[in-house]
């Protein structure tokens, strides 16, 4: 009985938070993310049994696979008619999920109001408030780094091959999820390899324990390379764009000061990092360091300028951090009433100051989707026009990711969405048609496309078989040059 009210009492939380972030996000439809409507396109094309779709869907690194499956199931019974519900959905599910757990994880060392204040300091944070209501990925990563973490510290805690198989199958679902958090994931592999080699002395116990944890995550990137290998006859396809990507234009310095405010957290996870370890906490410290390594990753990635988005590792900085307070504010560590009542408070405080700083607002910056629109109803009309002055037989391949969201629903014969372009097949398949592709400045996540590690250049020189016809912000336009049919 008391597992079937549980149960009952999770349902509830999970009912009414996806209720409450979908009907948020509704109530700004303009500022759905971009990511969501590219997502929720390849959706559409995989449930239509396209190439396109299957190609989209394990092309990249940089799209990972995960949270676009977790969307279609949603997308095969819900047709937002070009807005992506779908996406939608699945953001506010994971949110509410990433709430739910964390106040599962603090249940183990706090009961009552200790517990509700931390759970409350996530609830109210605008990073927080705002991914859940855009449609991103950015919850879904969130809630598998939590769950990971969750895995990590069970583990420590109890030794149970139950909390070790669930840490093994989150850093798994991770991996595929986010290119950004590889490197955390990388992180919590090397955190598990001190703690399997300093607790157990025998060497068969260190090599079962991480043959647990490290065989879900060989196994997943397998089969992404088998994938890979099978639909686009190069099993490194989607990891090519590290190497001959032409990556500029990242997040600027100006673009991560407006965060300033967000990287509070770390400070707070690295105070309860020093008193873990003053107190030799062992998983006190470890809970620490993975709660600021998101900031360091950051930073590596700014400096390769492969940073697009800041939001999703500042995303992690807070739900980290309040698991690293809630470990060392545990009544087993002997921390008195009033620094216990302090370290509970701090972080409810700091997302009040920053909800005053800086509300939930759905601004029209960069990739959402009212910049979209805009971008569709400039560039579309203008292209179809100036096509098909010469011939009613013609074809514009609108290339990469960005070819997807900009094409969205509204694509009809005239454009056609090209993953893998390959100049010499698309002259086979459409023979007697006037060819044009349409390709997208080479500009932050954009330039990892295959269309730019595969055509050197082609945006600023064309290709030897193109020939240059018109410009329209950051899309450009060329004509495939054929030669004259007799």
């Amino acid at each position: 009985m008391k597992i079937r009210g549980s149960f009952l009492q999770h349902l509830i939380f999970m009912t009414v938070g996806v209720f409450i972030f979908t009907g948020w996000g509704l109530w700004h439809l303009d500022a759905i993310s971009e990511e969501a409507v590219v997502r929720e396109s390849i959706c559409r094309a995989l449930l239509a049994n396209t190439t396109e779709g299957r190609q989209a869907l394990i092309g990249s690194l940089w799209w990972a696979p995960l949270p676009t499956l977790a969307i279609l199931p949603l997308a095969l019974f819900i047709d937002g008619g070009g807005f992506p519900v779908a996406a939608l959905l699945a953001s506010a599910f994971f949110g509410t999920g990433a709430l739910l757990l964390l106040e599962r994880s603090l249940a183990r060392w706090h009961r009552g109001p200790a517990r509700t204040l931390l759970v409350a300091a996530l609830a109210l944070s605008p990073p927080f408030l705002k991914a859940c209501s855009t449609g991103s990925s950015a919850p879904m990563v969130l809630f598998l780094a939590m769950s990971t973490v969750y895995g990590l510290s069970g583990w420590i805690a109890r030794r149970s091959l139950r909390f070790l198989m669930g840490l093994g199958i989150a850093m798994a679902l991770l991996s595929l999820s986010s290119a950004a958090l590889l490197p955390w994931v990388d992180l919590v592999v090397l955190v598990l390899l001190v703690d399997v080699f300093i607790h157990f002395k025998d060497r068969s116990h260190r090599e079962a324990a991480l043959i647990m944890a490290l065989l879900p995550v060989l196994y997943s990137w397998g089969v992404w390379v088998l994938i890979s290998w099978v639909v686009m006859g190069d099993g490194l396809y989607f990891v090519r764009a590290l190497w001959a990507g032409h990556a500029r234009d990242a997040v600027t310095p100006s673009d991560l000061a407006v965060h300033g405010l967000a990287l509070a957290p770390a400070l707070l996870a690295l105070v309860a990092g020093i008193t873990a370890g003053v107190r030799r906490h062992r998983a006190g410290v470890y809970m620490a360091i993975l709660a600021v390594a998101p900031v360091a990753i950051g930073l590596m990635l700014f400096r390769r300028q492969w940073l697009w988005n800041a939001e999703p590792l500042l995303l992690l900085l807070l739900p980290l951090a309040l698991v690293a307070v809630g470990y060392i504010t545990r009544r087993e560590h002997g921390v008195g009433g009033l620094a216990r009542a302090l370290w509970l408070l701090a972080p409810l405080v700091l997302s009040l100051v920053t909800l005053a700083a800086r509300p939930v607002e759905q601004t029209t910056a960069r990739g959402t989707m009212r910049e979209l629109q805009r971008e569709r109803d400039s560039v579309l009309p203008v292209i179809k026009s100036r096509v098909q002055r010469g011939s009613q037989y013609v074809k514009v391949f609108a290339c990469g990711y960005d070819g997807l969201a900009l094409l969205g629903r509204e694509a009809d014969s005239l454009f056609v969405p090209a993953m893998d372009l390959n100049f010499n097949q698309i002259r086979k398949d459409y023979v007697g048609h006037r060819l044009y592709v349409l390709i997208h400045a080479p500009s932050g996540r954009s330039g990892m496309d295959s269309t730019h590690w595969k055509h050197n250049r082609v945006f600023e020189l064309g290709a030897r078989s193109t020939l240059y016809d018109a410009t329209w912000g950051d899309w450009r336009l060329f004509e495939v040059i054929q030669a004259p049919r007799l």
